[in-house]
């Protein structure tokens, strides 16, 4: 008996857009540059937002991602994961002179501290 063959699978349109969890994501879009005044695109993650920091951006730059940062929720896992604390600790420290940068700087820092202190692990006295 002759077997029959299947029809090769297609995918829907829907489904042919949708990347699958092994293929590379698609490329970003370059993006059109900015307008004076223009505010820069919002990061995705508190690592992008550490990524574009650590590149040195200009002062209206560094001041909308410390407001991006300071809207975020953050715990000492990812705290310990990122070193975001010290990244926005130096960043305090270089734009001393900057009221609003050393500010609001000072403010997540302090934040920052308190969820550490509460969230690590504590250290047990009598293994020290």
């Amino acid at each position: 008996p002759a077997v029959a063959s299947r029809p090769p699978v297609v995918a829907s349109p829907a489904q042919a857009a949708r990347p699958s969890a092994s293929s590379p994501p698609p490329p970003a879009e370059p993006r059109a540059p900015r307008l004076p005044g223009e505010e820069p695109p919002e990061p995705g993650s508190i690592e992008e937002a550490k990524a574009k920091l650590d590149a040195g951006p200009p002062i209206e730059e560094v001041a909308h991602l410390l407001m991006y940062l300071a809207r975020q929720r953050v715990d000492a896992p990812t705290l310990e994961r990122t070193k975001i604390g010290a990244t926005v600790n130096l960043l305090r420290k270089r734009y001393k002179g900057d009221k609003a940068v050393e500010s609001l700087a000072l403010e997540i820092v302090n934040r920052w501290k308190q969820v550490w202190n509460l969230q690590r692990p504590q250290k047990d006295p009598s293994k020290a």
